[in-house]
């Protein structure tokens, strides 16, 4: 292994370890928001391709 890909690594490794110290706060953004949730999905029919039998939906 090369000179430079131990630095990488070693580099790598050192901001891995620094993320796993940081507490929730300082790594997530948590707020609410005002938005409804989405509705149901609509639903289509499924049909079997012929030439490869994956099933599909029809628009």
């Amino acid at each position: 292994m090369g000179i430079g890909r131990q630095r990488s690594n070693s580099m790598g490794r050192q901001r891995g370890e620094q993320l796993l110290e940081l507490t929730d706060e300082e790594l997530f953004k948590v707020e609410e928001i005002n938005q409804k949730a989405p509705g149901k999905p609509r639903l289509h029919a499924v049909v079997r391709c012929n030439r490869c039998s994956e099933q599909v939906m029809l628009p």
